[in-house]
């Protein structure tokens, strides 16, 4: 999810009253991964970010979007000046760090792969990184070009798979690395929403099975209780995807408050 925060939550999947720091710690007995998208908009305090940390369990991972100061500057003359402070705040999280990553805007076509070069050269290795490609000019045929794989491969840098209805034309599919992360934005037809999910789970269980080590999913949607849907489907998709494939993963199925009491009865 892109947020840990949502009123909507409360009663529902949170305790009644929860609050403050106390809905990040809710959050993390349900998940396992969060998206960080207020770092795109401005750093925080490395307080910030210590506090995050002691907040979760040792499994959970924060993936922290890269400032837009600095993504959006691919397109032009690359501005690196609030990257320092990004990189303490992000390594604060310690092990609690997963994957950040860069959302380049649509006009970073390929002749800014120098920009991007420059910029990802000059993040330190201990950042694990992830790249949004979104011009045309990066796909074919629905996937990366091969040379921006390559590209990203040489970086260590992994390709953000971003599915939204609608606009489907960024789902491409394409590793880089052994880590992925996907971004999944829900349509208006939650049957839609799950098959398009269920399809997602086989494409990662085969992903698992020819070695793919590390995956970060997140789940958008305009009403926030959708995402507690989707996130319910994509989890029970993912067991059957894995089990079919025989593989000793599982993922845990999410369940409500009202579902946990009903199943008391």
């Amino acid at each position: 999810m892109p947020v840990w925060g949502e009123a909507a939550w409360i009663g529902r999947l949170y305790p009644k009253g929860s609050k403050g720091t106390e809905t990040l710690r809710e959050y993390a007995r349900h998940f396992d991964t969060v998206e960080i998208n207020s770092t795109f908009y401005a750093v925080p305090p490395r307080a910030t970010f210590a506090r995050w940390r002691d907040a979760v369990p040792e499994h959970f991972r924060f993936c922290p979007k890269l400032p837009q100061s600095i993504s959006r500057s691919v397109a032009g003359a690359l501005d690196t000046r609030e990257l320092e402070a990004f990189v303490s705040g992000a390594l604060e999280l310690g092990d609690r760090l997963g994957q950040c990553f860069v959302q380049l805007p649509p006009a970073a076509s390929p002749a800014c792969l120098g920009e991007l070069d420059a910029l990802l050269s000059a993040i330190p290795r201990a950042l694990r990184i992830a790249v949004e490609l979104r011009h045309e000019g990066f796909f074919r045929e629905r996937r990366l070009r091969p040379e921006i794989v390559d590209f990203l491969a040489r970086h260590r840098a992994a390709a953000v798979i971003t599915d939204t209805a609608g606009f489907r034309e960024l789902a491409h599919a394409s590793l880089s690395s052994t880590r992925a992360l996907v971004r999944f934005a829900s349509s208006d037809d939650p049957a839609i929403d799950d098959r398009r999910l269920r399809d997602w789970a086989a494409r990662i269980a085969t992903w698992f099975a020819s070695g793919l080590r590390e995956l970060d999913v997140t789940l958008h949607a305009k009403d926030p209780l959708a995402q507690l849907t989707m996130a319910r489907s994509l989890s029970t998709h993912m067991n059957e995807a894995l089990a079919s494939r025989g593989l000793p993963l599982s993922v845990p199925v999410l369940e409500t408050i009202d579902e946990r009491q009903r199943a008391l009865f």
